[in-house]
Order: C-alpha cells, then sequence, then structure tokens
C-alpha cells in the first residue's frame, strides 16, 4: 500500500470528513490519494493561512479535530498564523506538511537549504504544538498518526504538526506491520480526578454563600462537558457568566442560568454580577487579561473564588491570593460534583432579583446611541441579525473588529457562536466562518470589519466555488478604527495607516461582490437598517452586507481610564466600565455586597 494512500485511509478511520489545503508539488501523492477518495471532501483555499483558520472554524464548531494539508517551505509557514491562534485557544488541529525528499533534507550545520523550497518547518512550529515531528521512517507513520491524534485532544487540547518528505509520501508500506502508538506505555496520565477534600471545600463554600457564581471558560466545550453543566447548573441552581468563546453554551429553557459575558469589553450586568458574588467557581478558564482587565486580584473582588483547569500552568500563573486552585478535566468535575448529594440549595431569592434586574437595566444593545438619527446604529444591526438569524445558523465574530457583534444577537435553538480570540489576528472570521459552515452544513453569518477582511479576501472565492452559505456582514468605516482610536488617543491623532488620508484604502464592496459573483446589499441609514438585515437573512445564497459606519462608533461598554480625585489618570475596578454610570447608581449597584 501507498503511504500517502495510508494517511487519507487513516483520517477516514478518524471519521474525518473535510479537509482543507492548498495543492503543491511537496503534497503531490497525498493530494492524489484524496482525489482518489470518495469520503473526504476537499475544500482548496487561495492561501494557506485560510486554510488553517478554516480547520480552526471546522474544529470550533464539531468539536473535532479539523485537518489543514500543506506543501512544502511557503505553503508551511503560511500557515503558522493560524496555528499560534489554535494553541493558544486550546483548539485542536492536525497540520500535515509535505517536505523535501529525505536525501536533500539539509543536515550540514550553516547551511540554510538543500532541497527546493526546503524549511525546517517542525522547528519553527514546535513552540505553538503540542507534537511536531518529521516522518523519516515510513514504517513510523502509524506510530506518528496516532500519537498526533491522541495528542491533539488529550487533556488541554491543541494542534499538532506531521512533516511528511516527499519519498515517504511515495513509499510502498505493510500497514499489517506497522507499529501502533500506546498512550498508556508512553507515561500520559489518565484522566484528573476530583480529591474529596477540594469536593468538600467547595460544597462547603457554596452551601455558606448568598451571592454564589459560575464562570466557565472554553474548558468546558473542550472537554464535551456541555450536558454535564447543564445538569450542573440545574441542580446547583447558580447564576452562570462566561467568557466569549462559550457564550450561548446555555440557551431556550436554560438560558434563564445566563448572565453574559465577563471582562475589559463586557456586558455590564455580568461584571456587576461578578464583582458583587461571595462565591465564585470558575471552570475551563484561563481567567485571562481581557477577562480580569491585567487585575487579577480584583476579579471577583468580594468572593471566595475556587478556579478549575486541566493545565497546572494556567493556574500557577494567576495572581489571585486566597484562591483555591484545582486541577482538573472539566467533565471530571462536573461529573464528580453532580454525584455529590450534600448541596443545600438556599433560595437566594435577593441575590436572583439583583441579578435579573442587572440584566434588565444594562442591556447591551442599549449602551450606543448613534450620533443623529440617520446615521446606522451597529449595535441595532446586531440585533436584527439575531432577530433574524435561522434556527441552525451559526455566528462568526471577527477577535478584531465589528465586536458588538458577540454580545447582543440571543442564540437560541440550535444556534452556535465562533470566537477565536486569543491571537485576535485581523481577517479571520472569514476563513473560520467558512470552516464552521463546511462543519455544521448550514447557513453562516459572518462579521468582519473592512480593514480585517482584506487580509483574506480571496476566500470569498469559495463560496460560490463550493455553494456555501455564508453571508458576510462587513463594518465599513473605510479604516482600522482601533488603530485610530489609539493614534488618536496616545498620540496627539498623528495617525498613520489607518485611514485613507493616513495611508490605506480599501476597494468597493459592491463591484468586489460582482467580481466574486456574490449578492451585495447596503445598509446606510438607521431606518433601512432591520429592513436590509432581513433581506439578507432571507435566504441561503452567500452574499456580502455591506454597513455604513465611522470612525467615531466606540465598542461599549468598556474598560477605560479615567481622572481620579487626586486628578491622576487610574483603570477603574471591573464594574465600572466606559460609558461611566453616575456615582450614585453606581453606588446603588453595589449596595448588595456592602455587608460582604
Amino acid at each position: 500500500m501507498k503511504l500517502s494512500d495510508y494517511i487519507v485511509s487513516f483520517l477516514e478511520k478518524e471519521d474525518v470528513k473535510d479537509v482543507f489545503l492548498l495543492s503543491g508539488g511537496g503534497i503531490m501523492h497525498i493530494v492524489d490519494s484524496l482525489v482518489q477518495n470518495k469520503a473526504i471532501n476537499r475544500y482548496h483555499n487561495l492561501h494557506e493561512q485560510a486554510s488553517g483558520f478554516c480547520a480552526d472554524g471546522y474544529s470550533l464548531y464539531s468539536g473535532k479535530p479539523g485537518v489543514c494539508i500543506v506543501t512544502t517551505g511557503p505553503g508551511a509557514t503560511n500557515t503558522v498564523t493560524a496555528l499560534a491562534s489554535s494553541f493558544i485557544d486550546s483548539t485542536p488541529v492536525i497540520y500535515i506538511s509535505g517536505q523535501v525528499r529525505t536525501d536533500t533534507i539539509s543536515t550540514i550545520p550553516g547551511v540554510r537549504q538543500t532541497g527546493a523550497q526546503e524549511v525546517d518547518i517542525v522547528s519553527i512550529v514546535k513552540p505553538v504544538t503540542k507534537y511536531a515531528v518529521t516522518v523519516m521512517d515510513a514504517e513510523d507513520v502509524k506510530y506518528h498518526l496516532e500519537k498526533a491524534f491522541f495528542i491533539s485532544q488529550h487533556e488541554r487540547p491543541g494542534p499538532v504538526w506531521l512533516d511528511i518528505p516527499l519519498d515517504i509520501q511515495a513509499k510502498l508500506i505493510d500497514p499489517k506491520i506497522l507499529k501502533g502508538f500506546d498512550p498508556v506505555a508512553e507515561g500520559y496520565e489518565k484522566p484528573l480526578k476530583l480529591q474529596q477534600s477540594d469536593e468538600d471545600i467547595i460544597i462547603s463554600l457554596f452551601n455558606n454563600s448568598k451571592r454564589p457564581v459560575l464562570m466557565i471558560g472554553s474548558g468546558v466545550k473542550l472537554a464535551h462537558a456541555e450536558d454535564q453543566l447543564i445538569q450542573f447548573v440545574i441542580k446547583w441552581e447558580i447564576p452562570v457568566i462566561s467568557s466569549r468563546r462559550v457564550r450561548g453554551i446555555l440557551k431556550n429553557e436554560d438560558e434563564k442560568y445566563y448572565f453574559g459575558c465577563v471582562g475589559a469589553l463586557a456586558d455590564r450586568y455580568a461584571n456587576y454580577i461578578l464583582q458583587n458574588s461571595d462565591f465564585m467557581l470558575s471552570i475551563g478558564s484561563g481567567l485571562r487579561y481581557y477577562l480580569t482587565a491585567y487585575n487579577e486580584s480584583n476579579f471577583a473582588k468580594n468572593a471566595k473564588r475556587v478556579v478549575v483547569n486541566v493545565d497546572s500552568a494556567e493556574l500557577e500563573k494567576l495572581n489571585m491570593p486566597d484562591t483555591v486552585k484545582i486541577k482538573c478535566d472539566a467533565k471530571c468535575f462536573l461529573n464528580a460534583l453532580l454525584s455529590n448529594n450534600n448541596v443545600t440549595n438556599n433560595e437566594r431569592l435577593e441575590w436572583w432579583e439583583y441579578c435579573n434586574s442587572m440584566k434588565q437595566k444594562y442591556l447591551a444593545v442599549n449602551e450606543y446611541i448613534a450620533p443623529d438619527n440617520s446615521s446606522v446604529n451597529p449595535y441595532k444591526v446586531a440585533q436584527y441579525i439575531g432577530q433574524y438569524m435561522g434556527d441552525n445558523d451559526v455566528l462568526v465574530t471577527s477577535p478584531s473588529a465589528f465586536a458588538y457583534a458577540f454580545s447582543i444577537p440571543r442564540i437560541y435553538k440550535e444556534q452556535k457562536t465562533i470566537n477565536h480570540i486569543g491571537l485576535g489576528s485581523m481577517g479571520t472570521a472569514l476563513p473560520e466562518a467558512i470552516g464552521a459552515c463546511v462543519a455544521a452544513g448550514s447557513r453562516t453569518i459572518v462579521c468582519e470589519g473592512d480593514g480585517g477582511l482584506q487580509h483574506n479576501i480571496q476566500e470569498l472565492a469559495l463560496l460560490k466555488q463550493y455553494n456555501l452559505p455564508v453571508i458576510v456582514f462587513v463594518d465599513s468605516n473605510q479604516g482600522y478604527r482601533q488603530i485610530h482610536t489609539m493614534q488618536e488617543t496616545h498620540f496627539n491623532s498623528r495617525y498613520a495607516g489607518c485611514t485613507k488620508e493616513s495611508g490605506i484604502s480599501f476597494p468597493n464592496f459592491e463591484l468586489l461582490a460582482q467580481a466574486y459573483g456574490l449578492k451585495y446589499i447596503k445598509i446606510d441609514s438607521a431606518k433601512d437598517a432591520e429592513k436590509c438585515v432581513k433581506k439578507a437573512l432571507i435566504d441561503n445564497e452567500p452574499k456580502i452586507v455591506e454597513m455604513i459606519t465611522t470612525m467615531d462608533v466606540e465598542y461599549l461598554p468598556i474598560m477605560k481610564s479615567k481622572m481620579g480625585a487626586n486628578g491622576v489618570m487610574e483603570t477603574p475596578s471591573l464594574e465600572l466600565l466606559f460609558p461611566f454610570l453616575p456615582d450614585d447608581e453606581h453606588r446603588e449597584n453595589m449596595k448588595i455586597s456592602e455587608g460582604k
């Protein structure tokens, strides 16, 4: 059997249905084997970075490893941004790259290249992979494939990389004699268990609390513990807040337990609930800076804190005094607590009344008011998107633009959201949406900025090529809003590379849509906004929807420095988001925790 055929048959046995790639000479045997295989669909991107982000989006939606296949040299290096994003966000993605023949791989110190388009990709990607290796012996292919798939999903997931030289791809092998991978023999840990002493502490803290809150992160999804989470929340009757990446994990009848996303760019009501809680249980969140606003000790400042994470390094990094830190997989942790019957559910009526009142009082859609009645209010557009989304639609939001879309649309029925925010790379929402659309088999709505869209604009061609029902909403402000704001705030409006006047410009999106054979809709006034969104979402045809906004639109509510009583600029506490509330209103919102 040809080794490249074995690789493809292995992918099929691992239930891989789709792969993302860009053909090249360095992977010609693997590509030909894929062509002959009828069980795996190929999606040919126009840039390898997009292949990586498609595989990432596929994994984020499906919960299974996405697969990205690229050629040697520039094909491999082009994917590093997507790879790093998957690594930071703990997304399992299988990368397979071609490599020059084994006899032309450079082995002499100081020689930079021997084979055509040769590059030592394994050394480049090792810092941002869980496992990376060049397969130099054909008889090791089964071992490396099995190990890569296992490691990508073991404990804290992440991407892996197999680099396969051209001559190795073409080798004839006997699958019956190939050695496999034994995780037990190689000392990989069994699933972590919750210690009884830790379990007792958590039960005691919860039973004695008046204002408990459950903080959940992507670790719950990565552990495939969504069902356990819902059972746990109902049994414990506890309000839930989250990071952006898991928004929508509670919906329909369970949505009553959910109170939004916390952090520096967040739902105001979620931060008030967090900061007034007296017991916070965090499961599966790295509690990064965008959640803690660079002040970990102030996060849930009035609460007894318990933080659960499968990665001990994520626990050790936290500067949270008097916090119980537990290393455990989210599913194991939740299963252990579900089997514990020592929980006493105090009614906590005052706390529930407070949580619900905050949620109604500070709805995100009301945080931004357009400068005049004729201007497009992007928060309202995001609200209309949520209103007219279909029951099975997927919403993909940019990590760097159109940020207001992540918190406003209500997620219900079988809808899902995709957020990849660790690396914050521009122009990734479109390929992420393509990957999610392929995995979902249903319509996907992508929200991106005009500046970001240019980074992977070529992937618009796939929408028509593969008849993908992807609807692209573009926040069109003719620049880079965040860079513009930064230069305006910190550098006395000395702009560089953020507007047409300072060095960049963007295409006519209507002509661009025509060039790619896509429908085009323009939202340029407030009175037509709802009608345009409804028209855009009435069918499954791929299209570009351009929303005309300005640089004046702000991401709200957001953490922002303010002038202190002593006349010095200071960063306020997490619950004091901009636009700042009147002092008496803020004090009223904090009264519930004054007695501690």
